[in-house]
């Protein structure tokens, strides 16, 4: 017995340290993981210091220009009734005036029309009346002695010197005390004299607001980089703490258990954990949707190994992506849980293939000190459209069902690809992407090439032949739902193989499209030219769009609010500096939903990739940026982005009830 202990003891001793490299390469995994998550913690708090940079530059301007508009708006919109009513000889009437300038525009505090010296003969000399706000109310009077000296006021000296509309520099209100601009319009008299000045204060309360709103940011910007410092430090140190845990406990593990008989089983047991925590960063919970199914397998040639899956649904987008890293066991796992990790961050704030890959492939170089690489194909599916946007690295090429006249002729093929490099070879590599258009009911088929490469007991491999040939026969079946193409495909592998264990991991990717249906029998456009001032008529459109389309309430308003977001960002960051263009908006719906897209030729830019918000954690905590695409996919009920030919199309929805 002694003899026979002896003999199996350097098979223990190396099964107890596979056991104790599993357990490090587990946390490792877990750190690595940690790691890439903030590593993108990081860029995207850089990217929160630019954006706060950039605020402090246009958020004053933008806003006092917005206020004055709306203003300026007001104050001509009623300075033709009141030219009527002098006219007419009703300078009574003229109180209404003032007080409906200020029920107009909540902006306003005090507005009022002045009349030259002796206009008015059988009144007062000097008649000056005016509306003004008392807590909620709105009062009116006037001057009807020289106490008040309004000849000599700026807003009325400019007005009829100038013979112009004039706004004033910002100066305290005698009576409130606060800080106002004015607005003041020339009124005319028949002989084309000045006979009026008609104005409106401006409160200029909102700096404050605005100068709040700024420490406030740059407060938590602060806040959010020390924090980064403290995550990271403490990272670091737990991170060593960790590993120095596990390596004392693996040296004690192999002392106490190097003459255990059940070594085997433990080691057994530790990998089965190892691959349960692999297979936890798959997807398993495979969307229901209307538009879109999915389904998945991946079969590990070991309890650990290199492939990979993954999918993502964002803003009317599906992502997914097959992989397969080079090698097998656990630095595969470990690349495997980067590309995993890269993939579904990326994603989040990218829609581009080619740009995701390229990133995904400097993550793999940075993480990469063993010189391996990883094949992959990754594709974005714009679901209203069918439109499938791909980038291949050196995976091979999927499989899409095509239809034909009859059962016969329906059939699948490969879908050519462009040969670039996998991700993880050369550091600037150009990746490139590709575009089809898919049917409605298409379905794809990706594999990795364990599924070609199986082998039987005679040693002959599978080949993409009898994946074409199995392919066939599925096409030609009433049931082309993609658990039943994986089924069928891994059944026929399997009846293939026997007995024989696989020596490559094997997974599978299928999808199904159905594009969908719409009825939109009305729609309607206006084009505007890219200037803020015309925003009044983009909310009068979509209002008689919602209202002709059925809709009520504050479902309207919030679909104003969602377009204004939208069409303000577009007129103030499509188009360079000197150069002008337009923002059409369209407008489709049926009696259940409203569509609104938008379109500009400007530069490429996608709101729906910005960081979203997240409302829920404190303010001192929270990111600064994607609040206003937070806020458009909180008022709609989808959003999508698309560039196509040269052009931003932006696209919401929102159902009518």
């Amino acid at each position: 017995m002694k003899n026979k202990d002896r003999k199996k003891s350097p098979f223990r001793l190396k099964n107890i340290q596979y056991s104790a490299v599993i357990v490090f390469v587990i946390l490792l995994m877990l750190a690595v993981n940690d790691g890439v998550r903030l590593y993108f913690v990081r860029q995207n708090a850089k990217e929160t210091d630019r954006e706060l940079n950039a605020l402090d530059e246009r958020v004053s301007e933008r806003r006092l220009q917005r206020e004055k508009q709306l203003v300026e708006i007001a104050v001509q919109n009623f300075s033709k009734l009141a030219e009527q009513y002098i006219k007419d000889g009703l300078p009574d009437s003229l109180y209404s005036v003032a007080r409906m300038t200020l029920e107009s525009n909540l902006h306003i505090s005090n507005s009022g029309i002045a009349f030259r010296h002796g206009y008015f003969p059988n009144k007062v000399s000097d008649f000056f009346l005016f509306a003004y706000r008392d807590t909620d109310t709105i009062l009116t009077g006037d001057y009807r002695t020289l106490s008040l000296d309004f000849y000599n006021r700026d807003w009325y000296k400019d007005a009829v010197t100038k013979k112009e509309s004039i706004w004033t520099e910002p100066y305290q209100d005698y009576k409130s005390g606060n800080s106002v601009m004015t607005y003041a319009m020339p009124l005319w008299d028949p002989d084309g004299e000045v006979m009026a000045v008609f104005y409106a204060d401006m409160p200029m309360t909102w700096v404050k607001e605005v100068s709040e709103v700024r420490s406030t940011l740059r407060l938590q910007n602060e806040k959010l980089q020390h924090r980064l410092v403290v995550i990271s430090s403490l990272l670091i140190l737990v991170d060593l703490l960790l590993l120095g845990l596990i390596f004392w406990s693996a040296v004690r593990l192999f002392q106490s258990l190097r003459k255990s008989e059940e070594s085997e089983a433990r080691i057994m047991s530790e990998l089965r954990v190892a691959g349960d925590i692999q297979r936890g960063l798959l997807q398993d919970a495979f969307p229901v949707r209307d538009d879109i199914a999915c389904f998945a397998t991946l079969t590990p040639a070991r309890q650990v190994g290199g492939d990979l899956y993954d999918y993502h649904l964002r803003d009317e987008k599906f992502f997914f992506c097959i992989g397969d890293v080079s090698g097998k066991g656990v630095p595969a796992s470990l690349m495997m849980a980067v590309v995993s990790s890269a993939f579904r961050t990326l994603t989040d704030r990218q829609s581009k293939p080619e740009q995701i890959v390229s990133s995904m492939n400097k993550i793999v170089i940075a993480s990469n000190s063993k010189d391996m690489f990883v094949t992959l194909f990754l594709g974005v599916l714009d679901l209203p459209t069918g439109r499938l946007r791909f980038c291949n690295a050196g995976q091979g090429s999927p499989l899409l069902f095509v239809k034909g006249d009859d059962e016969k002729s329906e059939r699948f093929e490969s879908i050519e690809v462009i040969s670039n490099l996998p991700i993880g070879v050369l550091d600037n590599f150009v990746f490139k992407e590709q575009e089809i258009q898919l049917p409605d009911e298409a379905s794809i088929l990706l594999y990795t090439d364990g599924l070609t490469e199986a082998r039987n007991a005679k040693g002959d491999q599978y080949t993409e032949q009898r994946v074409l040939e199995v392919a066939q026969k599925i096409a030609q079946s009433d049931n082309l739902t993609p658990q039943n193409i994986i089924s069928t495909m891994k059944s026929e592998v399997c009846h293939f193989t026997g007995a024989t264990e696989i020596s490559d991991d094997l997974t599978m990717l299928a999808l199904q499209y159905r594009k969908p249906q719409y009825s939109f029998d009305r729609m309607r456009s206006v084009t505007l030219p890219c200037d803020i001032k015309h925003i009044p008529e983009l909310n009068a459109f979509v209002q008689d769009v919602a209202k002709d389309a059925g809709m009520e309430g504050t479902r309207i308003k919030d679909l104003q609010l969602a377009a204004e977001e939208l069409v303000v960002n577009a007129m103030s960051y499509a188009y360079p500096i000197g150069r002008t263009g337009d923002v059409l908006v369209e407008a489709f719906w049926d009696d259940k939903m409203v569509r609104l897209r938008i379109t500009d030729k400007g530069k490429p830019f996608d709101p729906t990739a910005l960081p979203e918000a997240d409302i829920n954690l404190p303010a001192e905590e929270r990111n600064v940026g994607g609040l206003g695409v937070h806020l458009v996919r909180m008022l709609t009920d989808s959003i999508n982005y698309e560039r196509i030919d040269e052009m931003n199309v932006l696209t919401i929805s929102k159902l009518i009830k």
